[in-house]
């Protein structure tokens, strides 16, 4: 899984085969865009789109300023590290850093949050998680000498990548731990409680502080006072 994969993925676009102007949108970017205007007409509190079984063209257009909210899921395994990766990268060419808003994911982890292995998974996602984003979006600040002015280093302080313990950084994965009982269940309410688990509500809660408006909680503040 690498950039050929991506490249080979490119050759099923219409665009670019010919059968379309360069400059024209693709059918599948149309057809998804009149989809998603019909059911704003509804006002829905959210609209889900769910891409995250592999990387095709409707992962591409989701993360291309689709969504309010990109949230990248994946395991920890080498082929959802390297999926994770190529998001990112992906994500790096079409945002900055400080325009960002995502989520990432760490799905199905161990369940026990004392054992060793929940710590081990956790640890060695957050740093792959980091990784990915210090090479492909944080941006590479490095010291001017020692003749930088107070204004040089205030910009340098405020463009340096974030640490990797970082607990509001885009980076920061947001886990939810494996449940067996979602593996079978006759109806969704019988799963309520799984589905509003505290993972979840950490999850979606996340989801919520980015897609406020900005200055909502500024508006409330001084409501308040």
């Amino acid at each position: 899984l690498d950039e050929g994969y991506f490249e080979k993925l490119g050759r099923l676009d219409f665009v670019g085969s010919g059968l379309l102007e360069e400059s024209a949108e693709s059918p599948i970017q149309r057809a998804l865009c009149a989809l998603l205007f019909k059911l704003r007409a509804r006002r829905p509190d959210y609209i889900l789109l769910d891409s995250r079984a592999g990387l095709h063209d409707l992962a591409g257009l989701s993360l291309h300023d689709l969504a309010h909210v990109d949230v990248l899921l994946a395991r920890d395994s080498k082929q959802g590290y390297d999926g994770l990766e190529l998001t990112v990268a992906a994500l790096g060419e079409r945002h900055l850093a400080r325009q960002l808003r995502c989520v990432v994911v760490q799905a199905l982890a161990p369940t026990d949050q004392g054992s060793p292995e929940y710590e081990r998974s956790t640890a060695e996602f957050r740093h792959q998680s980091w990784d990915a984003f210090a090479r492909h979006l944080y941006p590479k600040a490095e010291a001017t000498g020692t003749e930088a002015t107070p204004g040089d280093l205030l910009e340098l302080e405020e463009e340096s990548a974030p640490g990797e313990d970082s607990e509001t950084a885009a980076h920061s994965p947001r886990v939810v731990r494996y449940d067996e009982r979602l593996v079978r269940f006759s109806s969704l309410s019988a799963i309520r409680e799984q589905l509003f688990s505290e993972d979840v509500r950490r999850l979606v809660g996340r989801i919520e502080e980015l897609t406020a408006p900005e200055g909502e909680d500024q508006g409330d503040e001084e409501a308040s006072a």
